[in-house]
């Protein structure tokens, strides 16, 4: 009898670690319960209420209540290997690193081979941000030769270690774009304004588009709070029958950032310049000051910018400084929902630095971005948004020179984000843009459809 109940307690054992090994590919949370129950075995729990107890509850996933149970039976229980495993555990997945630390620093001096309690302290030293020691543990463990999936997940760890502690990192990437677009260059329809016959440029014209972007960019760790880096972009667009809209635009910006715990500040310069058909268009500098507070699944990020932008039309200058307001709150939900939202309101003011530039312009807008299944191969992207502009004084001369205008202008764009391969990406996209004026010159509607397609190296 008893032959047979050891026997019946292997089978039951090789079936939950075959299950549990299924489960590996999840998240690192299942990953601690299937350590929990791959290495320690059903005996140790025999004639102990306690621990059975426990790990009913950490199985439902109650990790709170498991934690609250265990640790009101420190006192008598501290020094328990097996007590101990399941109170660093419970303590991980309760977001109590800290704890997690003492009582998993116990399993592992009493079994320096127990890879289960050293798997689990180094994502206890990761989330801490102790990544020299959490690197220490993650290499002890695959020096013990686990099953490839935990020697995956460890490597995955030290991979993103790496990355975290290296002091500088270089990001390149290029791009393609292919398209059409319904009205390339965001004109009326109307062909005639107030007595006035427009030109063909000044007209609606649809086209076909093709593009490249490519982008540099260089991290650097001043200090292990402080970070620096620096990107520039340069993006083309060609139009097969509205050329005169092909852009040049070249985009350089460098941002300094602390961050300490959950709270980030830092700021930002930059500067764009923009060729329409070949001929100088606009340039812009920018300054960026931003706070960002991060808890659990959600992002606040204030933003204050000021720009300074010159555009010419036609030889004629126009100076235009800018002042907006951004707030934004972002909600990432838990991994098996892979569901990312942003939204994002702003506010600003434009004002003319040279009183012949004739441009003046309240502003006021919110956005919403959607990614569903952001860490899977194939994502769903949704962007909403409207935007409110008051305008003082026309931008044109001759009979529009100092007329007032409201506008409203409305887009929604619908896409997906192809993973087919490790760095590369494919993004579909179609996109609705309409604006109301009370110019109808300014009024128009269009349609666009990309493809877009991007390898980062």
């Amino acid at each position: 009898m008893k032959a047979r109940r050891n026997d019946k307690c292997e089978v039951s054992h090789g079936m939950l670690m075959n299950k549990a090994l299924s489960w590996l590919t999840i998240d690192y949370k299942q990953l601690g319960l299937i350590l929990m129950f791959v290495l320690i075995t059903p005996q140790s729990y025999a004639n102990d209420a306690l621990l059975r107890e426990a790990r009913d509850i950490l199985t439902r996933g109650e990790f709170k209540q498991a934690y609250e149970l265990l640790e009101s039976q420190m006192l008598e229980q501290a020094g328990n290997s097996d007590y101990d495993y399941l109170l660093g555990v419970s303590a991980l997945e309760a977001a109590k690193p800290g704890q997690a630390i003492f009582a998993l620093e116990r399993v592992v001096a009493s079994s320096p081979g127990n890879g289960g309690a050293r798997f689990a302290l180094g994502r206890a030293f990761f989330a801490v941000k102790q990544y020299e020691r959490a690197r220490s543990e993650f290499n002890k463990v695959l020096s013990l030769n686990p099953a490839s999936k935990i020697a995956n997940s460890s490597q995955e760890f030290l991979n993103k270690i790496s990355s975290y502690t290296r002091q500088w990192r270089v990001r390149a990437a290029l791009g393609v774009n292919l398209g059409d677009d319904k009205n390339a260059n965001s004109a009326t329809g109307i062909k005639i304004h107030d007595g006035f016959p427009l030109s063909d440029t000044s007209l609606k014209t649809p086209s076909s588009m093709f593009g490249y972007q490519t982008s540099l960019g260089l991290d650097y760790k001043l200090t292990p709070r402080i970070a620096w880096s620096i990107d520039g972009v340069t993006i083309q667009k060609k139009y097969a029958s509205a050329s005169f809209v092909n852009q040049s635009i070249g985009h350089l910006a460098s941002e300094i950032k602390h961050t300490r715990g959950s709270v980030s500040v830092g700021t930002s310069v930059s500067h764009q310049t923009i060729k329409v058909d070949e001929q100088f268009n606009n340039m812009k500098l920018g300054l960026n000051s931003f706070a960002l507070l991060k808890h659990k699944k959600h992002q606040i990020k204030a933003a204050v910018a000021t720009g300074f932008s010159r555009f010419e039309d036609n030889s004629n200058s126009r100076d235009v400084n800018q002042y907006i307001g951004q707030l934004s709150h972002t909600i990432v939900y838990p991994a098996k929902s892979a569901i990312l939202l942003m939204t994002n309101t702003h506010a600003g003011h434009d004002f003319p630095l040279i009183k012949r530039s004739a441009y003046e312009r309240n502003l006021a807008g919110i956005s919403h971005t959607g990614l569903i299944g952001a860490n899977k191969p194939a994502a769903i992207k949704y962007n909403l948004s409207i935007q409110y502009s008051d305008y003082k004084n026309g931008t044109l001369t001759g009979d529009l020179t100092r007329k007032n205008r409201n506008e409203w202008t409305k887009q929604f764009s619908l896409g997906a984000v192809i993973r087919p391969a490790s760095r590369w990406q494919i993004m579909p996209q179609i996109q609705m843009i309409k604006r109301q004026s009370t110019i109808s010159l300014y009024s128009f509607a269009k349609t666009n459809m990309t493809l877009g397609i991007k390898r980062s190296l």
